[in-house]
């Protein structure tokens, strides 16, 4: 998977520190990919959902309090308006996001908020998952 147009670069310690604020842990294949290309854009970004085809996974939000659309910004943001255990962590271009749920202890999905109705829908069980399937 080839990424563009990277930010700041982040350690270990800052993704942890990101971690322990948000209260999760990250699966692992998803904090590599966040390492190596904080808020980057991936270069396939079309994902279909359960319900819709051709979502657009516009950038990963970055996890550096340095920059604006950080994780944490967005998610002190948004909490209110769902399941707190939804965690978002990429963008699109119209407001809505692609998040982790972590209401299972073992598995973190990932869903579609759709911010214009507060509706989420299902897009792959893994974040491995996820990226295998956006296209062109």
């Amino acid at each position: 998977m080839k990424w563009i147009l990277k930010k700041t670069n982040i350690g270990e310690n800052e993704f942890e520190e990101i971690e322990n604020k948000l209260d999760v842990n990250f699966p692992s294949s998803f904090k590599k990919v966040v390492i190596e290309n904080n808020g980057a854009s991936p270069e396939k970004m079309l994902f279909d959902t359960k319900n819709t085809k051709e979502r657009v996974a516009e950038y990963l939000l970055s996890f550096s309090k340095k920059d604006k659309d950080n994780i944490l910004d967005v998610y002190s943001y948004i909490k209110n308006r769902f399941n707190n255990k939804l965690i978002p962590i990429m963008k699109d271009p119209f407001g809505n996001y692609i998040c982790f749920d972590f209401s299972k202890k073992d598995e973190q999905e990932l869903y579609f908020w759709n911010h214009e109705n507060d509706s989420i829908e299902y897009i792959a069980k893994t974040f491995s998952q996820f990226l295998d399937s956006l296209y062109e």
